[in-house]
């Protein structure tokens, strides 16, 4: 990242539906506040300008200890782009090119900033906009050269109807975070800001989807296999955990959706875990590193990446097939070869450790749970 980039925070409005200081309240031991601003310094970003308005006397303390610049918006009852205004209308003259956030949008990813900075390395006098999923979210990144035009916008449609004004310059980059699109105005909003909050460190479904498919697109044949291996990772977990175990289905469905995420690389395996440590999601990481080779013992509990890893090894393609079918082709291809044939044979016993201990815990067989979980074996048959 190169370039001096700052940040406008917008803390002044009401909070009228949340009914309490929405730039207050807490989640995992920091205020929204100071989580707005520390994904900006986490980022890499060197000023942050935080706006406020309505109870400014209980915010300013708090953003000039989090080590942001507060300015106060006596016309926040005008609406959030006069709060715009001002913020922007405070940055350093040197600012080439600054964000702008809510602070009621707490959960954006600090990868989702950095990957917006890098790409304007390369696109100075671009709007960049992050999207998932196509629809555009926060914080937009926008050039220096528009700040003048900012601080004298006058006409209705505040900040959008002016961004819209230069949509020639608009640049999308698709990212795999889902909360750039997740604003916490109500109650309700905050009970579902605290799930997301407890699970950030797992990619959802849809964030999966999104790596799979927009940014490291997968050919189809691995995205359908990927899937099929989420089904029956999920369908196996589930199964456990009705038997008494504790595991995190959400993290197996991750970790299944996202094991051959960087098929076709070397050594793909690691490859993938790579990737995905970079978006600071380690325990996916670590499943999606061991979906080839697990070590396991008969006295070990049953693990997500133990779930993940053998429902791979169960399904071929998107069908169900017993260990011995899916490990035959791999044996035979390398039957002239000892030291590879020797390292499929373990990885199979392995796998066939895994299959009993499986079996033991969910009290049933690995091919029952899957027909019922609607997998069909190979050319339609159970």
């Amino acid at each position: 990242m190169t370039g001096r980039l700052s940040a406008v925070i917008l803390a002044a409005g009401y909070s009228s539906r949340m009914g309490r200081l929405k730039p207050l309240l807490r989640l995992g031991g920091q205020t929204l506040l100071e989580m707005a601003t520390g994904l900006f310094s986490q980022a890499g970003v060197r000023d942050i300008v935080v706006v406020t308005g309505h109870s400014a006397e209980d915010i300013r303390p708090l953003a000039q200890s989090a080590g942001a610049v507060c300015v106060d918006n006596p016309d926040f009852d005008r609406g959030m782009f006069s709060s715009v205004a001002t913020g922007v209308k405070s940055l350093p003259p040197e600012t080439e090119a600054f964000f702008i956030l809510p602070v009621d949008i707490p959960l954006v990813r600090p990868e989702t900033v950095c990957r917006l900075a890098v790409i304007r390395d390369d696109n100075l006098d671009r709007i960049i906009h992050p999207c998932f999923l196509a629809e555009r979210g926060h914080p937009p990144l926008i050039p220096a050269s528009l700040r003048n035009e900012i601080i004298a916008w006058d006409r209705p449609g505040g900040l959008k109807a002016l961004l819209d004004g230069h949509a020639d310059r608009f640049l999308d980059v698709e990212v795999p975070d889902r909360n750039i699109l997740f604003d916490v105005d109500t109650p309700d909003d905050y009970q579902e800001l605290v799930v997301r909050w407890q699970n950030r460190r797992i990619p959802a479904a849809e964030e999966c989807e999104v790596l799979l498919t927009r940014i490291h697109p997968v050919e189809p044949a691995v995205l359908a296999h990927s899937r099929a291996v989420a089904s029956a990772a999920v369908a196996m977990g589930r199964a456990c955990n009705q038997a008494g175990a504790d595991l995190n289905l959400n993290l197996i469905l991750a970790g299944a959706l996202l094991h051959d995420l960087a098929k076709g690389r070397p050594d793909h395996a690691r490859a993938g875990a790579e990737m995905l440590r970079k978006y600071s999601w380690p325990e996916v990481a670590m499943i999606v590193g061991a979906h080839i080779d697990l070590p396991v013992s008969e006295d070990e509990p049953v693990t997500e990446a133990e779930v993940v890893h053998l429902a791979d090894k169960v399904v071929r393609g998107v069908s169900l097939v017993s260990l011995e079918k899916r490990f035959a082709p791999v044996m035979e291809r390398y039957a002239d070869d000892p030291e590879a044939s020797k390292a499929i044979t373990r990885r199979l016993n392995l796998a066939r450790i895994m299959a009993r201990r499986f079996e033991r815990m969910a009290g049933r067989s690995i091919g029952e749970i899957l027909i019922e979980a609607g997998l069909e074996g190979e050319n339609g048959a159970d």
